[in-house]
């Protein structure tokens, strides 16, 4: 490695810098130093067409360049440098980034590329954590941001979001993380407590599965901020279908097991314990299977069952939801905007609902936007069955001059001339004002409960009767719909729907069986079979009908 000083403009940038981001006061603060004492430290470059290429150095090389704009030192100025000769690129990346984790402290993002690079390049990471003093584990964390999208890695650079919160956005896929930044643009507050409860909700821990984890075949979410189970299933309905198989085949095993008297299996969340005694010794005991309904497994052995507790009139076990919560909220928001459709078209229902609103919220008339409005993507929104969010628009810019934009579902007055708003709602005519009155009932009207199905005496039911909203004139089966169930549910669907005739669908797999069906509904061809067509024209699952007898199917 050879010592000596090249002039400034014989130096150019490492394009490969690790370092992206760089804080412009200690640059200058640097600059100073060096105006006043000279570069203390040899920069280390490599030779190139044209000059040398910095491989450590970079924050020293700005610094002198600011010198270089503020007419300090003159493109001549001679830089001490280290020269190496015929080092490897991935070398040369690993000491550049081992000399700016040991200096000022690197932008994590920047931290997460140079590793992931390092990674790329086959660079033994236990090597540069030795060198730079950082743990594999930090590593691990900065890596997981190279998971964030665009918007998110933006949202964090500009410190919307903290490192943690990043971190735990970096957890969900490219739509969770859509969604996550739509509602800190609506102004929550996500932090990384809140934003792992979202993303991991109703997701089985990996660590709780019984059965082989090469037969599944969907994708997992990685937590590495929890000490233990921090491996979820994305898949649900896959890991439910898996997690069955194993529970059944242990209870046939442990059945011809000649060292158990008897098995039993109990679906609920809480074992009764108070139901059984351990056997004395030299008994076998029977075994319990406590089956919870998130999927975890326990198993109580060598038990005998209370002698008091044998006439008991027991209850059904408890079955598994039939639905996850994300699909109780994708049923809800479909059947909230079919029937803010109707209330648009019916001021009478509007009227009605505005005053039971204002009676309810009486010291706080803070009347919001429905939740189901902010739930729709932008191919929803330009689509026919949601006409209604164009309505919104379109009235709201002309009568009031509001312009929704991206933000569109939100009605922010900050900022804005009142008196200028009460002039434009003053001037329409008295159609006018019913038909943006109407609208705006509307879309504040829905659902309450979307975790699970509302009663059927619930105000939303009671009006949405009344309303006489058939559910298929504005909604069609799609992708989203099917992937919310699992395998032996599509099944059922494609029967009710005719999509099963003259096919052996049970043959497929649970994402092939998801295909057929999606194209079966984008088909707009008429079928030849009249009584097949009668069944897809007509099939609406349980959770989208509104009729107090709904049917089962």
């Amino acid at each position: 490695m050879t010592v000596k000083t090249i002039p400034l403009s014989e130096i150019v940038s490492n394009h490969n810098n690790p370092r992206t981001t760089f804080n412009e006061e200690s640059i200058e603060q640097l600059a100073q130093s060096i105006k006043q004492d000279g570069v203390l430290q040899n920069l280390i470059v490599k030779p190139v067409e044209g000059g040398y290429e910095v491989v450590v150095g970079g924050r020293r090389l700005r610094s002198l360049r600011l010198l270089l704009e503020q007419g300090e030192i003159n493109s001549n100025f001679s830089v001490p440098v280290r020269i190496q000769d015929n080092q490897p690129d991935n070398d040369n990346l690993r000491i550049a980034v081992v000399e700016n984790v040991q200096r000022e402290q690197m932008h994590p993002l920047d931290e997460a590329e140079a590793f992931l690079k390092l990674t790329q390049e086959g660079v033994d990471l236990k090597e540069v954590a030795a060198q730079s003093g950082v743990s594999i584990y930090f590593m691990k964390r900065r890596l997981l941001l190279g998971n964030l999208i665009d918007d998110s890695k933006t949202a964090y650079r500009e410190e919307k979001i903290s490192l943690s919160a990043a971190e735990a956005l970096a957890m969900g896929n490219a739509e969770d993380q859509k969604l996550l930044l739509e509602r800190l643009n609506d102004g929550y507050v996500l932090n990384p407590h809140k934003i792992r409860n979202m993303l991991l909700c109703d997701k089985p821990s990996v660590s709780i599965a019984l059965f082989d984890k090469e037969k599944y075949t969907g994708s997992i979410t990685a937590d590495l901020f929890e000490a233990e189970d921090n491996t979820y299933f994305d898949d649900v309905g896959q890991f439910n279908e898996l997690q069955d198989e194993a529970v059944e085949k242990l209870m046939q095993d442990l059945e011809n097991d000649p060292d158990v008297d008897w098995v039993g299996i109990e679906r609920d969340d809480h074992f009764e314990h108070w139901r059984y005694d351990e056997a004395e010794e030299g008994e076998n005991g029977g075994v319990m299977i406590h089956y919870r309904l998130d999927g975890n497994v326990e198993i109580y052995r060598g038990l005998v069952v209370r002698e008091n507790t044998k006439t008991l009139d027991d209850s059904k076990p408890k079955e598994r939801p039939e639905f996850t919560q994300k699909a109780y909220g994708y049923f809800a928001n479909q059947k909230t905007i079919l029937a803010q459709q109707a209330i648009t078209k019916n001021i009478r229902k509007a009227k009605e609902i505005d005053v039971l609103q204002r009676i309810n919220l009486f010291r706080d008339a803070n009347i919001k936007t429905h939740q189901a409005i902010k739930s729709l993507s932008g191919e929803q929104k330009d689509s026919a069955e949601c006409e209604l969010l164009t309505q919104i628009e379109q009235d709201l810019m002309e009568f009031l001059g509001i312009e929704l934009k991206d933000r569109w579902y939100v009605f922010d007055s900050w900022g804005v001339n009142r008196s200028a708003y009460y002039e434009a709602v003053k001037s329409l005519t008295d159609e006018q004002l019913d038909q943006l009155f109407v609208l705006l009932v509307a879309i504040s009207f829905g659902k309450e409960v979307t975790t699970r199905e509302e009663t059927r005496d619930s105000l939303f039911y009671l009006f949405a009767n009344d309303l006489d909203i058939t559910p298929r004139d504005g909604w069609t089966p799609n992708e989203e719909f099917f992937k919310l169930h699992k395998k032996d549910q599509l099944l059922a669907i494609a029967e009710a729907c005719g999509a099963s005739i003259g096919k052996q669908l049970y043959k497929l797999k649970r994402k092939d069986l998801i295909a057929e069906l999606v194209a079966y509904y984008a088909n707009s061809n008429p079928l030849q079979n009249e009584a097949q067509q009668a069944l897809k024209d007509s099939f609406c699952p349980r959770l989208m009908q509104f009729e107090a007898e709904a049917s089962e199917a």
